[in-house]
């Protein structure tokens, strides 16, 4: 959490309610959490002085503004830097999938219908959102157009990942429908 505000304050200082928003329209693709949980993580970062807040006065309201330190900058750059450890899979779809064994196999349709739905939506929600952020690539500065590709190429994993998913489970769902057995990995008769 920490290093994903750190990211988002090198871009520009922010208040907490646009880091917050600023999270649920870029980075929540892989990584989210509540207010509460963005103050615990900010206050760290101004114990650790890698941030500072200021506070402005906007349209008559007191503000406080959050803002990258020199020190919070290095310490997100040797965190770019450094190796990107491989880690365990954690998906609670899959988690979900290994047991679901335990529920009768109408029930496992149902539960399986609703959640290739929900990655097809996702997967329409994060292409139109490519689309829309394509068409504003003109009007990125040039000394920024590194940072706009990174955050596209975050977005085009997005929408890949989404893809193969909703595929992998309509095609699971198919497969239980035609009466798939146990050894080809579908869940009828089991």
């Amino acid at each position: 959490m920490e290093y994903v505000l750190l990211g988002l304050l090198a871009l520009r200082g922010q208040t907490i309610y646009e880091l917050s928003k600023n999270m649920k329209n870029t980075v929540a693709l892989f990584y989210s959490d509540s207010l509460g949980g963005i103050q615990a993580a900010l206050k760290k970062l101004m114990d650790k002085e890698w941030i500072s807040c200021s506070e402005i006065v906007e349209h008559g309201k007191l503000k406080k503004v959050y803002s990258i330190e020199a020190a919070g900058r290095e310490q997100l750059l040797d965190w770019l830097r450094s190796p990107i450890p491989i880690d365990k899979l954690k998906d609670l779809a899959v988690a979900r999938l290994f047991f679901l064994g335990l529920l009768p196999a109408e029930d496992r349709t149902r539960v399986l219908e609703s959640y290739a739905a929900s990655l097809t939506e996702m997967h329409q929600h994060l292409t139109a959102l490519e689309i829309q952020a394509a068409l504003m690539e003109p009007e990125i500065p040039e000394d920024k157009r590194d940072i706009y590709r990174c955050q596209m190429l975050s977005l085009r994993y997005g929408v890949d990942q989404y893809a193969f998913s909703a595929k992998w489970y309509a095609e699971l769902l198919q497969n239980m429908r035609e009466g798939g057995s146990r050894s080809d990995g579908s869940l009828h008769g089991a």
